[in-house]
C-alpha cells in the first residue's frame, strides 16, 4: 500500500531535553497504527510533530507525499488530518450538535468549491457522524453533562467531521471501563472502514493490540519496535523496556482499565 504518513528521522529537542530521537515510520493508506510505549517516551511530542502543534528540531513529515512539516496545524487540519487529545476539551457552551458542526465547518472551506456546498448537506454530514458514533441521542446536550466514554465519542466525531484522511487519536481509552473500550474499538475499526486511515497513541494494551493492524514502540523517543500486534507483545526488547527486565517472560500484557 502507498504510505499516506512518512515520518523520516523526526527529532525534537526541548532545550537539553531530547524527546523524540531520529524516529522513522509509514502508516499506510486504511490502516489503524497504534503508538505505544511507557511514559514519557515521546508519544504525544512525536503526534505534536505530525498534527503541525509543534515543528521538530530535525526530520521530515509528509503527507499524501506532500512535505507538511513547516506548515501550522490548521493548515494541515484543511488538508486532511484530524486530531483528538489526551485530555478532553470541549467547547463548553456548545451542545454535542455544535461541537461537530465545527468540525465539519472546517471541512466545508477546506476549498472555494467545498464552500459553496449547500448547509443542509453539511447538516446531513453532521447527522450521519452522530449516528455513526452512537451519539444521536445526546445530540442536543452538553457535553459537560455526559460521561467521560461519551465525551471522547465526541472528540473522535468533531475530528470525523472534518473529513480526514489521517485521524491522530491522543489515549482515547484513558480513563474509560471496559465496556466502553470495547465500544469504542468498534467504533475505531468502523472509522476504517469508512475510509480512515487511523494513528492512535494508546496504553490500555488489550485496546491496542485487539483494534490495531500494527503496533509502532517508542521508548526514549527512539522507535524500538514497528511490527503486528502479536509480534510486538512477544518481542523481548518490547517486554524489557516496558517490565524493566532484562530476561522477560510471557506475552506483553496490561489490563484494561
Amino acid at each position: 500500500m502507498q504510505p499516506l504518513l512518512k515520518v523520516e528521522s523526526l527529532t525534537r529537542d526541548f532545550g537539553g531535553n531530547r524527546a523524540v530521537d531520529d524516529a522513522t515510520f509509514r502508516v499506510s493508506e486504511g490502516e489503524v497504527v497504534g503508538l505505544i510505549g511507557p511514559n514519557g517516551a515521546g508519544k504525544t511530542t512525536l503526534f505534536n510533530c505530525v498534527s503541525g502543534h509543534l515543528r521538530p528540531t530535525a526530520g521530515t513529515v509528509r503527507f499524501a507525499d506532500v512535505d507538511v512539516t513547516r506548515l501550522p496545524a490548521h493548515a494541515r487540519a484543511r488538508r486532511g488530518i484530524g486530531r483528538t487529545f489526551q485530555v478532553v476539551r470541549p467547547f463548553r457552551s456548545l451542545t454535542v450538535r455544535q461541537q461537530v458542526e465545527v468540525g465539519a465547518g472546517v471541512a466545508a472551506y477546506r476549498s472555494f468549491l467545498t464552500s459553496l456546498a449547500p448547509r443542509p448537506r453539511r447538516n446531513r454530514r453532521v447527522d450521519a457522524v452522530l449516528g455513526d458514533l452512537g451519539l444521536a441521542d445526546v445530540a442536543d446536550r452538553l457535553v459537560d453533562t455526559l460521561p467521560l466514554g461519551l465525551q471522547r465519542q465526541v472528540e473522535i466525531a468533531r475530528a470525523e467531521a472534518l473529513e480526514p484522511r489521517l485521524l491522530l487519536l491522543d489515549e482515547p481509552g484513558a480513563g474509560l471501563t471496559n465496556p466502553e473500550l470495547a465500544e469504542l474499538s468498534r467504533h475505531v475499526r468502523a472509522l476504517r472502514g469508512r475510509g480512515r486511515t487511523v494513528l492512535l497513541i494508546e496504553h490500555a494494551m488489550d485496546f491496542a493490540m485487539s483494534t490495531c493492524d500494527r503496533i509502532i514502540v517508542l521508548v526514549e523517543g527512539r522507535v524500538i519496535a514497528d511490527d503486528t500486534p502479536k509480534r510486538v507483545q512477544s518481542d523481548e526488547q518490547v517486554i524489557a523496556a516496558y517490565l524493566g527486565v532484562e530476561d522477560p517472560v510471557g506475552p506483553l500484557s496490561e489490563p484494561a482499565r
